[in-house]
């Protein structure tokens, strides 16, 4: 009797089910491999963009830090004079105020650091909002005099696209004297906000910039010349109107995104001063400290001494009619000038240290934009000292 060979076996249910749940493990950790992958090299993407940008920045930094522009009429100090003593003496205590760093009288300081609440960041906020329990509070803005402006152009040309079609852009910066002395602000905003204001207005950002909440949340740190309009405009007390903004808006450049927190510090008379104003040589700090952390884990604490030069503020306001008559009269010039009774006929005439501006000659060269007849040429010097081991 014959046996017929047993058929073969096909797979259970168990091991089917086996089969799929492993095949399935293998693929879901394929794909989180690869996410994982996707993601580590977004942060490193990210940490590298960051890290060009703070090169950049702590370039800008140092050039403008190196070279401040100072009134040289030591008269107008905000600090009290060395001979009288001066202030109490710190030992590096961090000190903060929500009082404005100067009364608002005189020439506006050529140097301010203070807590930022300008109607412009409010309306920017209203467009992208700091994510919930943002670390930063209320941003800082940084306002210096510069005897030329401490951003190449070669960076600042993709901010062209955004001003309205048919402006000459360099053309705009030659005569309001961008090409010499400038005063300028550092000022931070929500990453995005300041784009998506532009393109509400109908301008267009920069190509290849992502705008509003394709950005990672934090602020973006922004560089900015600072026109006479808006000086005079602040020392009349208007309010900002939304053509201000947008002009702020368009002349702005991007130096860094995703700030986590920033904080500018003046190293002055043993304090670590969050506000603080300068309008001369004896009342700069001894170095500026620049506190910042991104939001992909960098983080730089930075000292910056400061160098300045003797010249004119660029936003100032012309003299009046009155004062550039005085101005040429004989033995008439500034504390810059001889001790000797000369006649004034030029920049740094004769008087006893308190006659006003010298006139121009007949023969004088024409003036450069953004400089007056009767300026003297920016002087180099170092900061004279105050006692107290802090500037």
């Amino acid at each position: 009797m014959m046996r017929t060979p047993a058929g073969q076996r096909a797979f259970t249910l168990l091991e089917t089910v086996l089969a799929v749940t492993i095949g399935g493990m293998v693929i879901l950790s394929t794909v989180g491999l690869f996410a994982l992958l996707n993601r580590t090299d977004a942060v490193l993407d990210r940490q590298y963009t960051q890290s060009r940008q703070l090169g950049t920045l702590q370039i800008v930094l140092r050039r403008s830090f190196n070279t401040m522009l100072m009134s040289g009429d030591n008269t107008t100090a905000l600090s009290p004079p060395a001979s009288q003593g001066g202030e109490i003496v710190g030992s590096g205590q961090l000190v903060e105020s929500d009082l404005p760093p100067w009364d608002g009288t005189g020439e506006r300081p050529r140097v301010i650091i203070e807590a930022d609440r300008s109607a412009e960041l409010t309306f920017a906020s209203t467009f992208v909002q700091p994510g919930f329990g943002d670390p930063m509070g209320v941003p800082q803005r940084m306002e210096l005099v510069l005897p030329r402006t401490p951003v190449p152009a070669s960076i600042r040309l993709p901010t062209q696209s955004w001003l309205v079609q048919g402006i000459n852009v360099e053309q705009e910066l030659e005569v309001y004297g961008i090409s010499g002395s400038i005063r300028c602000v550092f000022e931070l905003r929500p990453n995005g906000s300041r784009e998506l204001m532009l393109r509400d207005a109908g301008m267009t950002p920069a190509d290849g910039e992502r705008v509003g909440r394709e950005l990672e949340p934090g602020w973006t740190l922004w560089f900015r010349p600072v026109f006479p309009e808006e000086v005079i405009r602040e020392g009349l007390g208007e309010p900002q109107t939304s053509d201000d903004m947008l002009r702020a808006a368009a002349e702005a450049y991007p130096i860094i995104r995703g700030v986590k927190r920033a904080r500018f510090i003046a190293f002055d008379n043993g304090y670590r001063k969050a506000t603080f104003a300068a309008r001369t040589a004896t009342d700069l700090p001894a170095y500026v400290e620049i506190e910042i952390e991104t939001y992909s884990g960098l983080n730089v604490n930075w000292m910056f001494e400061v160098g300045w030069l003797n010249g004119p503020d660029p936003t100032a306001p012309p003299p009046a009619e009155n004062e550039t008559n005085t101005a040429n009269a004989p033995g008439q010039g500034n504390n810059a000038g001889n001790n000797q009774n000369a006649p004034g006929g030029g920049p740094g005439g004769g008087g006893q240290n308190t006659g006003g501006r010298g006139g121009t000659r007949p023969d004088a060269a024409p003036q450069r934009p953004g400089t007056r007849p009767g300026d003297t040429q920016p002087q180099q010097g170092s900061r004279p000292t105050r006692p107290g081991g802090g500037g």
